[in-house]
């Protein structure tokens, strides 16, 4: 049975560590927990893990506070139960929201209790449509809770495409800043980045134009709006559109 953290640690951490609200470095915890599960499971090689919390567990520091756990499935006969059987285990989690389509398999609701008063859930999700194009990388999860495993990562040129990809369909502020970091940090080669794009999913026609004006509506609305999320490094505004202008983009037309 694991032993879960004191809420002594778990404010030390918050304050001192991860700069985070107690319940966000809660659920921070509860991530790596959900995270290390995976990892020592039959699917750790069958899931390909992506997305922010990659970004921020596995390649970069933590420059934001990331919720979900996303995956693409190198297995598509995996299930449902499958996954509830690894999370549940230990009765750490209770799986009280699930959902699966042609595309996805989602845990909308693993609900965890912990030390504060209030239970709150993560987010897990499996994409079982896409697929990966470069091998995963096997990467240690770095955390600030003292747990040491490694989890089977998407290469961080294939996560920079699917982040490009997703600053064409949608302008969460976020992906952009992802995408930036990951590019400015570990120094990869944008045309490697770009090339893959042809490569994967495309459901919505693909261009610079749809780029760049999807960076000014996620700019004009953290502006007017603010942002849910944190960030502790800031990205001027210049630097973004200056970036993201200065790509040779290919258009794309949807080919799924």
């Amino acid at each position: 049975m694991t032993q879960l953290l004191s809420r002594e640690k778990l404010e030390y951490v918050a304050k001192k560590v991860l700069h985070y609200p107690l319940h966000d470095a809660e659920k921070d915890y509860f991530l790596a927990l959900a995270m290390k599960l995976v990892s020592q499971s039959s699917l750790s090689e069958k899931l390909v893990f992506k997305g922010g919390t990659a970004i921020y567990h596995c390649y970069l520091d933590q420059l934001r506070f990331s919720e979900d756990l996303d995956f693409t499935s190198l297995d598509k006969n995996i299930q449902v139960k499958d996954i509830r059987k690894i999370l549940t285990k230990d009765n750490l989690f209770e799986v009280k929201k699930e959902y699966k389509s042609e595309q996805t398999l989602k845990i909308e609701k693993l609900k965890y209790y912990g030390v504060l008063d209030t239970p709150n859930s993560i987010k897990f999700e499996v994409d079982h449509f896409q697929n990966v194009v470069l091998p995963g990388v096997k990467k240690e999860y770095k955390n600030a809770w003292e747990m040491s495993f490694s989890a089977n990562v998407m290469d961080p040129t294939e996560i920079c495409a699917e982040k490009l990809r997703a600053c064409n369909d949608r302008f969460r502020y976020r992906d952009f800043y992802d995408l930036y970091m990951m590019i400015k940090t570990l120094d990869l080669d944008l045309k490697d980045v770009i090339s893959l794009i042809p490569q994967k999913e495309i459901r919505k026609p693909f261009s610079k134009k749809n780029v760049t004006e999807n960076l000014n509506f996620a700019l004009n609305e953290i502006s007017e709006q603010g942002d849910t999320v944190s960030y502790k490094k800031d990205v001027g505004k210049e630097d973004l559109i200056r970036f993201f202008n200065s790509l040779e983009l290919p258009t794309l037309m949807p080919n799924v």
